[in-house]
């Protein structure tokens, strides 16, 4: 690949997209100037030794191929993903291959010196490269390996090596496998950022992928430091400091951070303004003699399952790519299916990634809507703008990992509804000030709702797409109404009219998501949305 490297994220843990949907988005990708897709593969692979990972829906070897040239005719490139080490749910977390966890507890993680894990993995590649035939990069993972250590095993080596040293004992014979298999391995930075120590130790044709969802400009008041935070008493990993100031850096103790990124993340203006440069991570790898992709999200940590958290994306995206693609090697935009809503609403993001590459001038957040609606609507929509930014604000009721955690109180046969609620009065600092807040979230959802309707009136094409903005904001409604019910206490009596909007709300999902996912994973897209408000209703409704 001659040009930057501009990629986008499918990411395939959760449904497996439709043939025609990979083939819409691959035209618009290309319209807009990518030239790549990280395809993540997760257990959307028929494994010819390993069948127990595929997924019932996962294409053929055929199938998967053919997907591979239709992108390729379209001059987007096709890099594999498929985790080595952490985020190994769909091996690990299967009972046929539970004996390649670090520790029986891990249930998404590989052993680190499990020899027969390690040759699981390298089988897993070859059959991807076979039949994906990568012409230049493979995505190897190796983020977020938060569990790296805890395996009885595993202290000795930790204690001699540390846990970067542990971290690299798996990873290089993995880096060196797909280097020889004559492409360029990529992995996540965050780990080696933590260890800055193995840093030398990274061999060179490694490409590192820089990824930060929260930064937002190219200055900013507040650092993060990698593997600066707190000690994990199970493994010694240090959590991630977010968000430091220039006072409190003055007196934060870090000799690893001072060693080796002090002089790229504090310069002359922050000793006068107190700002930090955004991408230090960056340039240090880079100083290093690294080649380095940064990566922002489209979808991440934090949003709502109905509506993305555009506000931080959009900057974040834009950004991100201005960086990668002028300082390093180019840029990825990450969509995280386990954020659960859908990737039609990380196109305008998406879209001022790629126009961050191709235009200069400063960030302009309503000028990057204006033209984002007048390339993909056809038409110039202002209110679209103003639509998002009061859809797209989420509460804890409506995350993700809040809505796992009450399927899991549902699924253990305990009330979800204790799962829906303490973290909104947690967050807010009590129920009175939840209920204030959640009214205010209310009116912009409402008036969100309104502004769609508009310019689904005005757009000139692909106005079907505000459909599915408007299905993301009638949820993010029903989960307000919903917890406004039960901050009140009026669950019970307002039930049965709240169910009567969940089932349809329910259909139009259905009915819209079936255009772009396999049954499957509509199933459990439908499941996770609907499932724990349902019981709670159903519960207060039938109690006597």
């Amino acid at each position: 690949m001659n040009a930057k490297f501009l990629g986008y994220h499918i990411d395939l843990k959760r449904p497996m997209w439709t043939r025609a949907y990979l083939e819409t988005t691959a035209d618009r990708l290309r319209g807009w100037g990518f030239n790549a897709v990280l395809w993540e593969i997760e257990d959307k692979f028929r494994f010819s030794r390993h069948p127990a990972i595929g997924h019932p829906e996962a294409p053929s070897h055929e199938e998967t191929a053919g997907l591979v040239d239709a992108f390729r005719s379209r001059g987007l490139e096709v890099v594999p993903m498929m985790q080595s080490l952490g985020h190994a749910e769909c091996v690990v977390g299967r009972p046929e291959y539970a004996h390649l966890r670090e520790a029986p507890e891990v249930g998404d993680q590989y052993d680190p010196l499990s020899d027969e894990a390690r040759a699981m993995i390298l089988e897993l590649y070859d059959e991807i490269i076979a039949v994906l035939r990568p012409r230049e990069f493979f995505h190897v993972g190796g983020d977020e390996t938060f569990s790296l250590g805890v395996g009885p095993r595993s202290r000795p080596v930790v204690e001699k090596l540390g846990i970067g040293g542990l971290y690299l004992r798996h990873m290089l014979p993995i880096l060196e496998h797909v280097h020889r298999r004559g492409l360029r391995p990529i992995i996540w930075a965050d780990i080696v950022l933590s260890h800055p120590e193995i840093i030398p130790e990274i061999p060179k044709y490694v490409v590192m992928m820089d990824w930060d969802y929260g930064v937002r400009a190219e200055r900013g008041p507040g650092l993060h430091i990698h593997g600066g935070g707190a000690v994990d008493p199970r493994t010694g990993h240090r959590a991630t400091i977010w968000g430091l100031t220039w006072a409190d850096y003055a007196r934060c103790e870090n000799p690893a951070f001072r060693k080796h990124f002090e002089r790229y993340a504090v310069d002359g203006q922050t000793r006068r303004d107190g700002t930090f440069p955004q991408f230090y991570a960056t340039d240090a790898l880079r100083g290093a003699g690294l080649e380095v992709i940064t990566a922002s999200a489209s979808r991440s940590c934090g949003d709502a399952v109905g509506v993305p958290d555009a506000e931080m994306h959009m900057p974040n995206c834009f950004h991100s790519a201005r960086k990668g693609l002028g300082a390093g090697a180019g840029h990825l935009v990450t969509s995280w299916a386990v954020r659960h809503n859908h990737p039609e609403l990380g196109l305008p993001v998406a879209f001022a990634a790629a126009l961050a590459a191709s235009t200069g001038g400063d960030f302009d957040e309503r000028g990057l809507y204006e033209a984002f609606t007048r390339d993909f609507y056809g038409a110039a929509i202002p209110e679209f703008a103003d639509a998002v930014r009061l859809a797209a604000r989420p509460f804890p009721s409506a995350e993700s990992r809040t809505l796992l955690e009450a399927r899991g109180r549902l699924e253990r046969g305990e009330d979800p509804l204790p799962g829906l609620i303490e973290p909104l009065e947690r967050k807010c600092g009590g129920r009175r000030a939840a209920a204030e807040r959640l009214g205010e979230l209310r009116a912009g959802y409402a008036q969100a709702r309104g502004l769609l309707e508009a310019a689904r009136a005005k757009a000139a094409r692909n106005a079907h797409n505000l459909d599915f903005w408007l299905e993301g904001t009638d949820l993010q409604l029903l989960y307000a109404d919903f917890a406004l019910a039960a901050l009140a206490g009026r669950l019970a009596g307002e039930a049965p009219g709240l169910l009567a909007r969940l089932a349809g709300l329910r259909e139009t999902t259905r009915r819209l998501f079936a255009e772009t996912y396999a049954p499957q994973g509509l199933a459990g897209e439908l499941g996770l949305r609907y499932d724990p408000l349902e019981a709670c209703l159903k519960r207060r409704e039938e109690a006597p």
